[in-house]
């Protein structure tokens, strides 16, 4: 098996980071150092913010789970009203885009810049 790197984690990233641009989403790095376990993106529509941690997923090569610390990250923020979405792999960037279609269709979407 080969040795999970931060490469992967970036592929399935970048891509979710490129759909949203093609649909004209404000999202930003949500991951500050200071922070350890917060999501690693945050997204913004309408008066919504969805958090989003990436999993590069079996098919990259990585075998990594959500950390202690991401779930209790998770749990407080879904208490506090907003969305976490856990994207792992290219497939699962895919499975998002179609539930966020869905959302920016209900919520609409706003443009920061």
């Amino acid at each position: 098996m080969k040795q999970y790197t931060q490469k992967e984690k970036k592929l399935v990233e970048n891509k979710l980071i490129r759909e949203l641009k093609k649909r004209g989403v404000f999202n930003c790095k949500g991951n500050p150092e200071q922070l350890k376990g917060f999501p690693d993106r945050m997204i913004f529509i309408n008066n919504h913010i969805i958090f989003v941690e990436f999993k590069a997923g079996k098919k990259l090569g990585s075998y990594y789970k959500q950390t202690p610390l991401q779930k209790k990250w998770q749990e407080q923020i879904e208490k506090s009203g907003s969305y976490y979405k856990l994207v792992i792999g290219q497939e699962g960037v895919d499975a998002f885009l179609a539930w966020f279609d869905i959302m920016v269709e209900f919520f609409g979407k706003f443009n920061c810049f």
